[in-house]
């Protein structure tokens, strides 16, 4: 898992009395973290100081305190302002998109398009946004 998310900063979702109970959405590094965790601060809606897992410990720092789920970002150490790839999440909000969702399934099968797609780095963050969605708008047009 490190070799994935190493220097990326995370957003956890915390169960602290467990799975079944509520949750919570963590991004800035608690007060009382050890001086270990590593963190950055960044953020165009107000400063967030974000966790960076760098090592094996703060995983398991991370762990103890019930982050269940990691949430990177799509940026990683040193240069936070260029990403280097893109995910596509695809979850249909309920029942009523099921046969949207599955057309769109089916032609990502046929004509193929990664579910997780990398870029150079020479691109910033809004020009890398405008290109994506230029080239997912020429590829896909539904009628």
């Amino acid at each position: 898992m490190l070799p994935r998310i190493n220097g990326r900063p995370l957003t956890l979702i915390r169960f602290p009395d467990g799975i079944g109970e509520d949750q919570f959405y963590q991004k800035d590094k608690p007060d009382w973290a050890p001086e270990w965790v590593e963190s950055e601060v960044l953020g165009d809606e107000g400063e967030k100081d974000y966790i960076l897992p760098t090592e094996t410990a703060i995983l398991v720092w991370l762990a103890n305190l019930a982050s269940i789920e990691f949430h990177q970002m799509n940026v990683r150490r040193p240069d936070f302002s260029k990403p280097d790839y893109m995910v596509f999440d695809l979850d249909p909000a309920d029942n009523s998109q099921l046969l949207e969702f599955t057309i769109l399934i089916l032609a990502v099968y046929k004509y193929g398009l990664f579910s997780f797609i990398t870029k150079l780095p020479q691109y910033n963050s809004e020009r890398f946004r405008c290109n994506c969605n230029t080239a997912l708008s020429n590829q896909w047009s539904y009628s």
